[in-house]
């Protein structure tokens, strides 16, 4: 019990690490820092899901990274200074949340497989 609630704050701590670094360099020559960005968070979401082979851990390190990046974005009295609201901004949030709803709602054909169906 104890091994499985490290695992998940492991994981919650991996995708706040892939957030922050999502947040830092999304920036970078613009249309290919966000691209590259959003390329290596879904090749991150797509290993925790293939190599942890657990739906938790994948929930939990989506949430981190979803949680990260929605920090970095929201803003206090002066705004937030990482992730501002203009074109790649707006491209990271809404394509980093849309790439964990994705990855979320889909099927897991193995368990189809298994089931014989």
């Amino acid at each position: 019990m104890i091994k499985a609630v490290f695992r998940l704050v492991g994981v919650t701590l991996a995708g706040g690490g892939m957030g922050t670094f999502a947040a830092l360099y999304h920036r970078l020559y613009f249309p290919f820092g966000v691209v590259a960005v959003l390329i290596a968070s879904a090749m991150a979401l797509f290993m925790v899901r293939k190599l942890v082979l657990t739906y938790s851990a994948h929930r939990w390190f989506g949430a981190g990274l979803v949680a990260s990046v929605i920090l970095y974005a929201s803003g206090d009295a002066m705004t937030s200074s990482l992730i501002i609201l203009d074109a790649p901004g707006l491209v990271l949030v809404l394509g980093t949340a849309t790439m964990l709803f994705v990855s979320l709602g889909w099927p897991d054909f193995r368990e189809r497989q298994a089931l014989g169906t």
